[in-house]
């Protein structure tokens, strides 16, 4: 499934690249198909008897290859009697029951027969048995097939039958075809013994001192991957519900836009932040303020909005799920009560429904800071705590960037309320308070919330942690100096530590910081290049594919070339 059908979840990672490695022998080149043709049924009782002088133990499914006149002149005859199958596993196709066509549909299927004998084959009907198959309350009738396993080994027989197999059955009860694509499934197979079965373990004995260690650090590259987009998608959800909480408190506690003047900013902001647009045509286009109460309930519930709240938080559980077995269970019980429903805010009085809506943000807030806590303190430092910090640290980066620009690019008055506003959505808002006495100005607070190293909510903060962490990673011996994602962090920490902020948060006459606006816009595009590097070196799962094709020409004048 990761190089041959990467649309697929079938088969098993990692069997290429074992064929690649030279670690097994393939009989066939993989993709040949060669042995699954059903046209190699029609010779089976006659290889039997050539190869080993002696008829098949268990006789195959009655075949017809109508490559052969002969078979073909049968097939042609009993057609309502006959599955039809296609030869070649490049022409496969659903199977064509004979009694279920009408007479049009049976002779144009003859038609075709005769047209092109070599790719099809003719089988006789196999009457299924039937298995109970729970399907929703009930049970119902479904077909079922058995497949069996043989083993090679240093027996007399040269294989040896493995006990059990798999059960499959079919997806409805009007079908004979039993395939797991075709809405099948699968069933539990129990091999009975009419004694105890003897306790067989591969597991170390328990009896045995064991030797100390302090390994466990190899990551496979998925639970990377997803540890790291988990960090990004907290820290998402947790920007969104800071964000909204901000705007609530707003809307609840003052009555109209004299006493919060800042609530236009932040609902631009917030619609922009939660509906991205990668072309870009949304900036700076919607200068009004949308409906609020439909905006926030769309931002909070909508699971169609890319950026919603509850759209994010169904990302962080799904992917939470595939890395259930690296994080604690008290981390997984925290995540579990992120569920964001709109059946917890009451119809009627909009402003009851919005005192609603603001408890469930806090108690969101405190889930979310409870992860938060549960990854600082219960998880150890090794490659799966750092992918995951490092997903935190580069959302949050990000996050405050888009906010600041959205909000600050653009003038207001007054702009204290907004200032304040953006504090209090980065949980800043005390620290301002101890270090300054005097109202809140726009350059502390840039000072605070972007430069300061100190500040865990800051970008700066962010991007020191993330460097810190890229020095940590498994690097390429073989290339000298850094790579590439530690010179991309390493010029976006010396942009930002050599920032003038005085001239940043400067106002021109225009009304605008150009200055702020291209300075933030320049960290938050080389972010995201960190990001995909690092996917590139440590989360694909993927070599280069190398695929043989035809090209120029056909038969003996065509060329064997190498598309990469």
């Amino acid at each position: 499934p990761l190089e041959l059908r990467g649309d697929s979840f079938l088969g098993v990672p990692g069997l290429v690249q074992a064929v690649r490695a030279g670690n097994v022998a393939v009989a066939n080149a993989l993709g040949s198909g060669l042995v699954e043709s059903p046209a190699l049924l029609a010779y089976l009782p006659a290889a039997c008897r050539f190869l080993l002088g002696e008829d098949l133990r268990q006789m195959s499914v009655s075949t017809w290859w109508c490559g052969d006149p002969l078979g073909r002149s049968h097939v042609v005859a009993n057609l309502s009697k006959m599955v039809i199958k296609r030869t070649y596993p490049a022409l496969r196709s659903s199977s064509i029951f004979g009694e279920h066509l009408s007479p049009t549909q049976r002779r144009n299927l003859c038609e075709a027969i005769q047209a092109r004998p070599a790719d099809y084959v003719g089988q006789e009907p196999v009457r299924l048995s039937t298995t109970p198959v729970l399907v929703g309350d009930g049970l119902r009738s479904r077909h079922a097939v058995f497949r069996t396993y043989l083993v090679a080994n240093s027996g007399p027989l040269g294989y040896a039958m493995m006990p059990g197999g798999l059960a499959r059955f079919s997806g409805s009860d009007d079908t004979l075809v039993v395939s797991m694509q075709k809405g099948g499934g699968s069933k539990d197979a129990w091999v009975l013994s009419n004694e105890p079965v003897p306790e067989v373990t591969l597991l170390p004995t328990t009896v045995l001192p064991v030797e100390l260690s302090r390994g466990g650090g190899d990551l496979p590259s998925r639970a990377a991957d997803d540890l790291f987009w988990l960090g990004r998608y907290v820290e998402r959800a947790e920007s969104i519900v800071r964000l909204l909480r901000a705007i609530l408190v707003r809307m609840t506690e003052r009555t109209g836009l004299v006493e919060a003047p800042d609530l236009p900013v932040l609902f631009r902001a917030l619609t922009q932040i939660t509906k991205p647009d990668p072309a870009g045509k949304r900036e700076g286009v919607d200068k009004r303020v949308p409906a609020p109460v439909d905006e926030l309930l769309s931002v909070l519930f909508d699971e169609n909005r890319p950026g919603s709240l509850a759209a994010t938080v169904d990302s962080l559980r799904r992917v939470a799920g595939h890395v259930r077995d690296r994080i604690s269970t008290d981390m997984w019980r925290i995540l579990v009560t992120l569920d964001i429903r709109q059946g917890e805010v009451p119809d009627g009085d909009p402003r009851r429904a919005l005192s609603e809506v603001l408890d469930l943000l806090d108690r969101q807030v405190i889930t979310l800071a409870a992860f938060s806590g549960m990854i600082a303190e219960g998880m150890t430092r090794g490659m799966g705590w750092r992918f995951l910090d490092m997903g935190r640290r580069l959302e949050r980066a990000l996050q405050t960037l888009c906010l600041l620009r959205k909000t600050l690019e653009t003038v207001q008055s007054p702009e204290g309320p907004l200032l304040e506003a953006l504090l209090e959505v980065a949980d800043s808002a005390m620290t301002y308070r101890r270090r300054y006495m005097s109202g809140v100005q726009t350059a502390p607070v840039l000072d605070l919330l972007i430069a300061d190293e100190q500040n865990p909510r800051s970008v700066a903060y962010q991007l020191v942690t993330v460097s810190a962490s890229l020095d940590s990673l498994p690097q390429v011996d073989a290339l000298p100096g850094p790579s590439a994602e530690q010179r991309l962090m390493a010029a976006a920490l010396d942009r930002l530590r050599n920032a003038d902020l005085d001239r940043l948060a400067h106002i021109e006459p225009a009304g605008k910081r150009a200055a702020l606006g291209e300075f933030l816009k320049a960290l938050e595009t080389e972010l995201p290049f960190v990001s995909e590097i690092m996917t590139q070196h440590y989360l694909t799962h993927l070599r280069a594919a190398r695929q043989y094709a035809v090209w120029g020409g056909s038969g003996e004048n065509a060329q064997r070339v190498v598309d990469q």
